[in-house]
């Protein structure tokens, strides 16, 4: 699959692991980030940006100090 091909077919996914395994196929530069593209045995494409996995991060961080607080 070409990176054209993976943009049309992808969705996002929650947390910071794709789903079902999926293994990385692809990485690209646009629109002044970057984009993974994963792939599962199922042929069901996944895209990860630098600054969706940057906020999924955050959020985590966040709530792992809420936690502790309680």
């Amino acid at each position: 699959m070409n990176t054209e091909e993976l943009r049309r077919k992808a969705w996002t996914f929650r947390g910071l692991t794709p789903p079902n395994n999926a293994k990385k196929v692809a990485e690209e530069r646009r629109n002044g980030q970057v984009y993974e593209y994963f792939v599962d045995d199922a042929g069901n494409v996944y895209y990860e940006t630098e600054t969706g996995k940057k906020w999924k991060l955050e959020i985590l961080s966040w709530q792992k100090s809420k936690k502790k607080r309680h």
